[in-house]
Protein backbone atom coordinates (compact mmCIF):
# COMPACT_ATOMS: atom_id res chain seq x y z
CA UNK A 1 0.00 0.00 0.00
CA UNK A 2 3.06 2.18 0.72
CA UNK A 3 4.23 1.89 -2.88
CA UNK A 4 1.07 3.33 -4.40
CA UNK A 5 1.24 6.23 -1.95
CA UNK A 6 4.51 7.63 -3.16
CA UNK A 7 4.69 10.10 -6.08
CA UNK A 8 6.24 9.40 -9.70
CA UNK A 9 7.40 11.85 -12.72
CA UNK A 10 5.10 11.99 -15.51
CA UNK A 11 4.72 13.95 -18.79
CA UNK A 12 1.06 15.45 -18.84
CA UNK A 13 -0.53 18.45 -20.97
CA UNK A 14 -1.29 21.57 -18.27
CA UNK A 15 -1.68 25.16 -19.75
CA UNK A 16 -0.99 24.59 -23.25
CA UNK A 17 1.75 22.15 -23.49
CA UNK A 18 3.33 19.29 -22.16
CA UNK A 19 4.99 19.24 -19.44
CA UNK A 20 7.20 17.19 -15.88
CA UNK A 21 4.12 16.72 -13.44
CA UNK A 22 3.97 14.51 -9.90
CA UNK A 23 1.30 12.25 -9.20
CA UNK A 24 0.61 9.63 -6.95
CA UNK A 25 1.89 5.80 -8.44
CA UNK A 26 -1.82 4.77 -7.23
CA UNK A 27 -3.87 6.99 -9.38
CA UNK A 28 -2.23 5.69 -12.63
CA UNK A 29 -2.34 2.30 -11.42
CA UNK A 30 -4.05 -0.35 -11.91
CA UNK A 31 -3.05 1.08 -15.32
CA UNK A 32 -5.39 4.38 -16.77
CA UNK A 33 -7.43 4.55 -20.02
CA UNK A 34 -4.86 7.14 -21.02
CA UNK A 35 -1.27 5.90 -19.93
CA UNK A 36 0.73 5.52 -22.68
CA UNK A 37 4.27 4.89 -22.66
CA UNK A 38 7.01 5.78 -25.55
CA UNK A 39 8.23 3.07 -27.63
CA UNK A 40 12.30 3.32 -27.29
CA UNK A 41 12.50 5.65 -25.00
CA UNK A 42 14.25 5.58 -21.53
CA UNK A 43 14.12 9.03 -19.45
CA UNK A 44 16.78 8.19 -16.59
CA UNK A 45 20.64 8.72 -17.23
CA UNK A 46 23.95 8.10 -14.50
CA UNK A 47 23.08 12.06 -13.48
CA UNK A 48 19.16 11.28 -12.74
CA UNK A 49 16.25 12.40 -15.19
CA UNK A 50 17.19 12.77 -19.06
CA UNK A 51 15.63 16.53 -19.03
CA UNK A 52 17.41 17.11 -23.01
CA UNK A 53 15.33 13.96 -23.93
CA UNK A 54 12.38 14.97 -22.41
CA UNK A 55 12.15 18.03 -23.65
CA UNK A 56 12.27 17.17 -27.15
CA UNK A 57 9.24 14.55 -26.11
CA UNK A 58 7.21 17.21 -24.70
CA UNK A 59 7.73 19.67 -28.29
CA UNK A 60 6.74 16.97 -30.14
CA UNK A 61 3.92 15.71 -28.07
CA UNK A 62 2.67 19.64 -27.60
CA UNK A 63 2.45 19.98 -31.77
CA UNK A 64 1.20 16.80 -32.00
CA UNK A 65 -1.70 17.45 -29.73
CA UNK A 66 -2.53 20.54 -31.68
CA UNK A 67 -3.73 18.52 -34.66
CA UNK A 68 -4.96 15.71 -32.47
CA UNK A 69 -6.99 16.82 -28.98
CA UNK A 70 -7.09 13.67 -27.75
CA UNK A 71 -3.34 13.67 -26.66
CA UNK A 72 -4.02 16.05 -24.46
CA UNK A 73 -5.34 13.74 -22.25
CA UNK A 74 -2.34 11.36 -22.04
CA UNK A 75 -0.46 10.26 -19.32
CA UNK A 76 3.21 9.69 -19.99
CA UNK A 77 5.52 7.60 -17.02
CA UNK A 78 8.52 8.46 -16.88
CA UNK A 79 9.49 6.47 -13.91
CA UNK A 80 12.40 4.03 -14.94
CA UNK A 81 10.73 0.97 -13.11
CA UNK A 82 7.07 1.49 -14.88
CA UNK A 83 8.98 1.76 -18.76
CA UNK A 84 10.49 -1.40 -17.79
CA UNK A 85 7.62 -3.45 -17.00
CA UNK A 86 5.89 -2.04 -19.71
CA UNK A 87 8.33 -3.29 -22.30
CA UNK A 88 8.06 -6.36 -21.16
CA UNK A 89 4.23 -6.38 -21.05
CA UNK A 90 1.61 -7.06 -24.08
CA UNK A 91 0.99 -4.32 -25.95
CA UNK A 92 -2.60 -3.38 -26.91
CA UNK A 93 -2.61 -0.24 -28.76
CA UNK A 94 0.01 1.60 -30.60
CA UNK A 95 -0.50 5.42 -32.21
CA UNK A 96 2.23 7.89 -33.95
CA UNK A 97 2.28 11.48 -32.50
CA UNK A 98 5.13 13.62 -34.83
CA UNK A 99 7.70 10.39 -34.92
CA UNK A 100 6.74 8.90 -31.36
CA UNK A 101 5.17 5.89 -31.20
CA UNK A 102 2.96 6.20 -28.06
CA UNK A 103 1.71 2.33 -26.93
CA UNK A 104 -0.90 1.17 -24.67
CA UNK A 105 -0.30 -1.91 -22.93
CA UNK A 106 -2.53 -5.26 -21.46
CA UNK A 107 -1.87 -7.75 -18.90
CA UNK A 108 -3.00 -10.19 -21.32
CA UNK A 109 -2.28 -11.09 -24.92
CA UNK A 110 -4.77 -9.25 -26.94
CA UNK A 111 -4.92 -8.38 -30.71
CA UNK A 112 -2.62 -5.02 -31.39
CA UNK A 113 -4.39 -1.84 -32.57
CA UNK A 114 -2.93 0.35 -33.95
CA UNK A 115 -3.36 3.94 -36.04
CA UNK A 116 -4.04 3.93 -39.54
CA UNK A 117 -0.07 5.49 -39.91
CA UNK A 118 0.92 2.60 -37.91
CA UNK A 119 -1.21 0.45 -39.72
CA UNK A 120 0.97 1.17 -43.21
CA UNK A 121 4.20 1.62 -42.04
CA UNK A 122 3.57 -1.88 -40.65
CA UNK A 123 2.50 -3.15 -44.18
CA UNK A 124 5.25 -1.85 -45.82
CA UNK A 125 7.88 -3.77 -43.75
CA UNK A 126 6.62 -7.00 -45.18
CA UNK A 127 8.77 -6.40 -47.76
CA UNK A 128 11.72 -4.77 -46.83
CA UNK A 129 15.16 -6.06 -47.37
CA UNK A 130 16.82 -7.95 -45.05
CA UNK A 131 20.49 -9.17 -44.10
CA UNK A 132 19.08 -12.74 -42.83
CA UNK A 133 20.65 -16.42 -44.04
CA UNK A 134 18.49 -18.45 -46.60
CA UNK A 135 15.77 -20.66 -44.49
CA UNK A 136 13.20 -23.04 -45.67
CA UNK A 137 10.91 -20.64 -46.47
CA UNK A 138 11.94 -18.91 -49.39
CA UNK A 139 11.59 -20.41 -53.00
CA UNK A 140 15.40 -21.52 -54.09
CA UNK A 141 14.21 -18.95 -57.07
CA UNK A 142 14.18 -15.90 -55.24
CA UNK A 143 17.07 -14.56 -52.18
CA UNK A 144 16.56 -15.59 -49.21
CA UNK A 145 14.56 -12.61 -47.45
CA UNK A 146 11.42 -12.36 -45.92
CA UNK A 147 10.57 -10.57 -42.64
CA UNK A 148 7.87 -11.06 -39.66
CA UNK A 149 5.54 -7.78 -38.52
CA UNK A 150 3.86 -7.43 -35.03
CA UNK A 151 0.49 -9.76 -34.86
CA UNK A 152 -2.33 -6.95 -35.88
CA UNK A 153 -5.93 -7.49 -34.59
CA UNK A 154 -7.03 -7.64 -38.17
CA UNK A 155 -5.33 -10.90 -38.63
CA UNK A 156 -5.71 -13.17 -36.14
CA UNK A 157 -5.54 -16.12 -37.83
CA UNK A 158 -2.26 -15.44 -39.45
CA UNK A 159 -0.30 -14.44 -35.90
CA UNK A 160 2.09 -17.32 -34.42
CA UNK A 161 3.61 -17.67 -30.96
CA UNK A 162 7.32 -18.39 -32.65
CA UNK A 163 9.02 -17.78 -35.81
CA UNK A 164 11.25 -19.97 -37.19
CA UNK A 165 15.11 -19.42 -37.24
CA UNK A 166 16.22 -16.92 -40.18
CA UNK A 167 13.32 -14.55 -40.21
CA UNK A 168 13.83 -11.08 -39.75
CA UNK A 169 11.27 -9.32 -36.83
CA UNK A 170 11.53 -6.23 -35.47
CA UNK A 171 9.04 -4.68 -33.83
CA UNK A 172 6.76 -3.22 -31.51
CA UNK A 173 5.48 -6.40 -29.64
CA UNK A 174 7.70 -9.44 -27.84
CA UNK A 175 4.62 -11.62 -28.49
CA UNK A 176 2.53 -12.93 -31.55
CA UNK A 177 4.07 -12.39 -35.06
CA UNK A 178 3.21 -12.49 -38.64
CA UNK A 179 5.48 -14.30 -41.01
CA UNK A 180 5.53 -12.36 -44.30
CA UNK A 181 3.83 -14.39 -47.48
CA UNK A 182 6.63 -13.57 -49.51
CA UNK A 183 10.21 -12.43 -49.40
CA UNK A 184 11.88 -9.00 -50.46
CA UNK A 185 12.45 -10.28 -53.95
CA UNK A 186 8.87 -11.27 -54.25
CA UNK A 187 7.62 -7.85 -53.83
CA UNK A 188 8.71 -6.35 -56.78
CA UNK A 189 5.49 -8.64 -58.23
CA UNK A 190 3.36 -6.17 -56.68
CA UNK A 191 5.69 -3.43 -57.53
CA UNK A 192 5.22 -4.00 -61.61
CA UNK A 193 2.19 -6.19 -61.96
CA UNK A 194 -1.88 -6.51 -60.64
CA UNK A 195 -2.63 -7.28 -57.29
CA UNK A 196 -4.46 -10.49 -58.91
CA UNK A 197 -1.07 -11.57 -60.32
CA UNK A 198 0.89 -10.37 -57.57
CA UNK A 199 -1.36 -12.72 -55.15
CA UNK A 200 -2.04 -15.77 -57.30
CA UNK A 201 1.98 -16.25 -57.80
CA UNK A 202 2.81 -16.12 -53.43
CA UNK A 203 -0.36 -18.46 -53.19
CA UNK A 204 1.06 -20.93 -55.45
CA UNK A 205 4.53 -20.85 -54.55
CA UNK A 206 6.30 -23.75 -52.38
CA UNK A 207 7.56 -21.26 -49.88
CA UNK A 208 4.24 -19.84 -49.11
CA UNK A 209 2.58 -23.65 -48.08
CA UNK A 210 5.53 -23.42 -45.91
CA UNK A 211 4.33 -20.45 -44.12
CA UNK A 212 1.26 -21.39 -43.95
CA UNK A 213 1.97 -24.69 -42.27
CA UNK A 214 3.94 -22.92 -39.89
CA UNK A 215 1.17 -20.79 -39.00
CA UNK A 216 -0.82 -23.51 -38.65
CA UNK A 217 1.62 -25.73 -36.21
CA UNK A 218 2.37 -22.55 -34.27
CA UNK A 219 -0.61 -20.54 -33.32
CA UNK A 220 -0.48 -18.63 -30.18
CA UNK A 221 -2.43 -20.78 -26.85
CA UNK A 222 -5.34 -18.40 -26.55
CA UNK A 223 -5.98 -18.35 -30.70
CA UNK A 224 -9.42 -19.60 -31.52
CA UNK A 225 -9.22 -22.96 -34.17
CA UNK A 226 -8.05 -21.77 -37.74
CA UNK A 227 -8.24 -24.10 -40.59
CA UNK A 228 -5.52 -23.98 -43.77
CA UNK A 229 -8.20 -22.49 -45.70
CA UNK A 230 -8.38 -19.60 -43.17
CA UNK A 231 -5.31 -18.76 -43.06
CA UNK A 232 -4.96 -18.75 -46.69
CA UNK A 233 -7.89 -16.26 -47.00
CA UNK A 234 -6.21 -14.18 -44.21
CA UNK A 235 -2.95 -14.57 -46.02
CA UNK A 236 -4.75 -13.24 -49.25
CA UNK A 237 -6.32 -10.49 -47.55
CA UNK A 238 -2.92 -9.38 -45.95
CA UNK A 239 -1.60 -9.39 -49.33
CA UNK A 240 -4.32 -7.33 -51.01
CA UNK A 241 -4.01 -4.51 -48.29
CA UNK A 242 -0.56 -4.96 -48.86
CA UNK A 243 -0.59 -3.54 -52.40
CA UNK A 244 -3.15 -1.20 -51.54
CA UNK A 245 -0.87 0.34 -49.16
CA UNK A 246 2.44 0.54 -51.55
CA UNK A 247 0.26 1.59 -54.37
CA UNK A 248 -1.41 4.33 -52.73
CA UNK A 249 1.78 5.72 -51.12
CA UNK A 250 2.75 6.19 -55.08
CA UNK A 251 -0.21 7.94 -55.91
CA UNK A 252 0.36 10.27 -53.75
CA UNK A 253 4.20 11.17 -53.90
CA UNK A 254 2.92 11.32 -57.94
CA UNK A 255 0.41 14.26 -56.92
CA UNK A 256 2.71 16.04 -54.19
CA UNK A 257 5.34 15.76 -57.24
CA UNK A 258 2.74 17.50 -59.98
CA UNK A 259 1.67 19.78 -57.88
CA UNK A 260 5.34 21.07 -56.82
CA UNK A 261 6.53 20.76 -60.54
CA UNK A 262 7.22 24.43 -61.98
CA UNK A 263 4.50 25.17 -64.82
CA UNK A 264 5.93 25.10 -68.03
CA UNK A 265 5.93 28.35 -70.03
CA UNK A 266 4.28 28.01 -73.53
Amino acid sequence: MKTLTETVFVLQYVNDSFKIQQVRLGSILPFDDNLFFVHGSMFKTVDGLDYDRIDDVCKKLTAAAEKAPDLQKIILPLDERLIRAASNCHKAFIRRANGLFLYQISLFPVGLQVDAETRELLLKSLGERTLISRTIFDDEEHSPRRRAISGLADYPNLCVSRLPVGVMYSSFSHCNAIISPFNCDQKRLAESESCDLFVAQILESSAFQRVVQWTMDHAPDNAALRSVETVKQEYQKLMQDYYQVIHSAEKTQTHLNSTTSPAVES
